[in-house]
């Protein structure tokens, strides 16, 4: 259920770009876009009654996902715009460094430190791995929003949800269902025909 709740990040992006930042898009930018909404949405929902309301959807989980979703649009734009006036580099390097320092604040505060040293001591090049990719992840990024309007580079981005789908099957052998199938194909072919029409 989290996760189709999450996916609201991409709708909110574009339409706080298009406010705050006066980003404009054309039919066919629109219209693709959407695509890779519904394809996204397609992959991330499991069971095609799970987008239906029901109690469930008030539930604190479901609450926490939204808020997740809406933090991440404003990241998203805030990353833009900051890129734009500075440089990619520091402004991510500025995010991290104040979320370090919250993070590092609440493990002392809430007494799960020792956790992660322990965690950092069994699995030091996975942590780091994960970090340096993550990162990596957010720099190209906010370079692509320099060159790129934030909702297209942000429409684009989204395709790591049909991506990490499709590694699971040919990595890990997952299997998908109908539906997820063409969520992916709809994905990568809407991402695709984006990138190539958008300057």
């Amino acid at each position: 259920m989290v996760e189709p709740v999450v996916s609201i990040e991409l709708p909110i992006t574009i339409g706080l770009a298009i406010i705050f930042l006066g980003e404009r898009l054309t039919g066919l930018q629109g219209v693709l876009m959407v695509a890779i909404f519904a394809g996204v949405l397609s992959v991330v929902t499991t069971h095609r009654f799970q987008l239906h309301y029901h109690r469930r959807m008030m539930e604190r989980g479901v609450i926490y996902a939204g808020l997740a979703g809406i933090s991440l649009a404003l990241t998203n734009v805030i990353v833009g715009f900051s890129s734009r006036l500075s440089s990619p580099l520091l402004t991510i390097w500025a995010i991290d460094a104040v979320l370090t320092a919250l993070c590092l604040v609440y493990l002392l505060v809430d007494g799960e430190f020792r956790t992660l040293a322990h965690d950092w001591r069994k699995r030091p090049t996975e942590i780091l791995l994960a970090g340096v990719i993550d990162n990596a992840a957010w720099v190209f990024y906010a370079i692509s929003t320099v060159y790129i309007s934030v909702s297209v580079s942000n429409a684009i981005n989204e395709s790591y949800v049909a991506l990490a789908a499709l590694l699971g099957v040919i990595v890990n052998r997952e299997r998908l269902k109908r539906h997820q199938k063409w969520g992916i194909v709809v994905a990568l072919a809407g991402v695709i025909v984006l990138a190539s029409i958008s300057e």
